[in-house]
């Protein structure tokens, strides 16, 4: 499986030959293989979440944050993470927000974070988490926002 800079919940995307690569980021930063399915990673990152037959009523199940993004959360020491439900944008993408407390760091003081998650791409094959994270609470200036991508596929190779 390749890791470049994804999470999805099988919906979308009907095989490869729909599937539309979303806008790259202009730098890509990692680009890893990892010995997990990307079915399996899905689960583990997003839970068994799946949209009602009714697409228009956006719901998710499962609690919106997985063992493994909690733990992954505990470790960053964020506090306070909190997660809405996967819905829909006017767009027909899955998306959400989740805000957390960042601990203080030797640049910056503990501050809120607020994250907006979308699914811009998701097969049985691979998906496409993009996510806007807003910083309000900065030392200069009024706020600072980046963007990040994750796209996780998967290898027929399997060395």
């Amino acid at each position: 499986m390749a890791f470049g800079l994804g999470l999805g919940l099988g919906v979308g995307v009907a095989g490869d030959a729909a599937w539309k690569h979303p806008e790259a980021l202009p730098i890509d930063c990692v680009h890893e293989r990892i010995t997990v399915g990307v079915q399996r990673l899905r689960a583990a990152m997003l839970g068994e979440a799946k949209l009602p037959a009714d697409a228009s009523e956006a719901a998710c199940e499962d609690s919106p944050i997985t063992p493994l993004m909690s733990a992954f959360y505990t470790r960053l020491k964020y506090k306070d993470v909190t997660a809405t439900q996967w819905h829909l944008t006017a767009d027909n993408l899955l998306s959400r927000n989740v805000s957390y407390t960042m601990p203080r760091s030797f640049l910056v003081p503990e501050n809120r974070v607020d994250e907006v998650h979308v699914v811009e791409a998701d097969s049985d094959g691979l998906f496409c988490l993009s996510a806007t994270v807003h910083t309000p609470e900065v030392p200069y200036g009024s706020k600072f926002h980046s963007r990040f991508q994750l796209i996780f596929r998967g290898s027929a190779d399997p060395a």
